[in-house]
């Protein structure tokens, strides 16, 4: 009979969490149409799909790229990660006159056009004619290594080169080119290696020129929210995009004022100070600029989140860029104020060892996304009693810190598996306010402690009062 009650409060739970996962991830009401209007809503939407589909020479696409018809940005895409080898095999699938994937573009300004998808094979392109900047290859032979429980391989990428190149007094970037890409690695014909563009036969040179490529643009004239969809569903080939990388790519076709923001604080020299401890490989795929969206989404959306972190922050940032049905606020100087003011207090009490876990045997280990997600919020409460300025301030919240990260508890609630809900993020961050609040206590004027998630005891009190 107990285990018959444990079930079915097992089981309406997980209906519990399915209904608040159904809410969070489609609540707009849907109409019932009949057959005649859902044909004529569908013919609607294609009509208002405005899509050119045409064979552009790779020439071409050097001369659009040359007069700023063809914009790419890899800071908000992804950065140039291809390797040598990889590059130089997809030039000889073009001398062999191989099929490759389209590239997609969406139009701008001035009927320019913004490459989404196809960087890596336009970029080897540009390579390989020697017309590819410099910035594109920085941070290539770094190595690489993977977050939270894998080897720790620290980003040296700077805080500039992540958001890209100071401009000049004309707006445009460094544009300093590197060399021509030289042939490495060929398989099918080997006698390819070593070669540049320049060393290949006239013949040769006038096909790669000449090589037509399936180029699929979105005219600006196209239905908003139907752009950002389709540009969300690409599959993805090559080397595959991060999660950040996709959101950077989707979400710009129709509002990029939060992604900027988020690119914008991502660069924030405190910020990264903080968690530069994140992988050479990790910085690449943009997942600082992720953590940056966590923390405003964890901050001012966290009651909306049950389990799986992807989906949570497509919402958030869909709410806040104002896609679709979901219309966020977001004051975006006081919340870059906020921003600034958290991480500069966080660098000057632990710097880059502030999201790395305790580790017994070494002191610090690898950096920690619960970690992360449990501090940055966790000290919001006392964030407006803060002084950066004062080293008492400083020196407590550095030992806050250190203490909290020795303690078992939440050493617990920081390390393993299962811990991607809502109570178990609720309970990192209480234990976060919990020593915050015990240490500043005797400076700060503060209330008596109320935790958000009420301990085991505490429930059991409030039964007996209800009984």
């Amino acid at each position: 009979m107990a285990s018959a009650r444990k079930r079915d409060r097992a089981r309406k739970a997980k209906e519990k969490e399915s209904e608040s996962y159904t809410t969070e991830n489609d609540s707009t009401p849907h109409q019932e149409l009949g057959s005649v209007e859902l044909r004529k809503l569908i013919e609607k939407r294609v009509n208002e799909s405005r899509v050119s589909s045409s064979d552009v020479s790779f020439n071409e696409l050097l001369d659009m790229y040359a007069n700023k018809e063809l914009v790419i940005t890899p800071e908000f895409q992804r950065t140039f990660r291809w390797t040598p080898i990889q590059q130089s095999r997809f030039i000889e699938s073009l001398i062999l006159e191989l099929p490759i994937p389209p590239i997609f573009v969406v139009e701008i300004d001035d009927g320019q056009y913004e490459l989404v998808d196809g960087l890596q094979r336009i970029s080897t392109w540009l390579h390989f004619r020697g017309k590819l900047p410099e910035r594109f290859l920085r941070g290539q032979d770094e190595p690489h290594a993977g977050y939270d429980d894998e080897e720790y391989t620290p980003a040296t990428i700077s805080p500039e080169e992540l958001i890209g190149e100071e401009e000049d007094e004309n707006g445009d970037k460094s544009s300093e080119q590197a060399p021509a890409l030289r042939l490495v690695g060929c398989e099918i014909v080997k006698e390819l290696n070593d070669k540049t563009f320049d060393d290949l036969p006239f013949a040769v040179q006038i096909a790669l020129k000449r090589y037509f490529v399936r180029m699929h643009a979105v005219r600006r004239t196209s239905y908003r929210d139907l752009k950002y969809h389709m540009f969300k569903r690409l599959n993805q080939g090559g080397s595959p995009l991060s999660y950040q990388e996709l959101r950077n790519c989707f979400i710009r076709i129709v509002n990029d004022d939060f992604i900027r923001f988020i690119n914008k604080c991502s660069a924030n020299r405190s910020f990264w100070t903080c968690v530069k401890s994140i992988s050479q490989n990790s910085a690449e795929q943009l997942y600082h600029q992720e953590l940056v969206l966590r923390f405003f989404a964890f901050k001012n959306y966290r009651d909306k989140y049950v389990h799986d972190i992807g989906p949570f922050l497509d919402k958030y940032l869909e709410g806040v860029s104002r896609v679709g049905d979901l219309q966020l606020a977001f004051d975006y100087n006081q919340e870059l104020a906020l921003f600034d003011k958290t991480f500069q207090l966080l660098a000057a009490a632990s710097g880059e060892n502030t999201f790395r876990a305790y580790s017994p045997n070494t002191g610090t280990g690898a950096f920690r996304s619960l970690l992360y997600e449990a501090v940055s919020i966790g000290i919001q409460d006392l964030l407006p009693h803060f002084d950066p300025k004062d080293a008492k301030h400083i020196e407590t919240l550095s030992t806050a810190l250190e203490n909290l990260k020795k303690d078992i508890g939440f050493r617990d609630l920081t390390t393993g598996g299962g811990k991607n809900t809502l109570p178990q993020l609720n309970k990192r961050i209480d234990k976060v306010r919990e020593v915050m609040h015990k240490h500043f206590s005797p400076i700060f004027p503060l209330a008596p402690f109320k935790r958000t998630v009420p301990t085991k005891r505490a429930k059991q009190k409030q039964s007996k009062a209800k009984k």
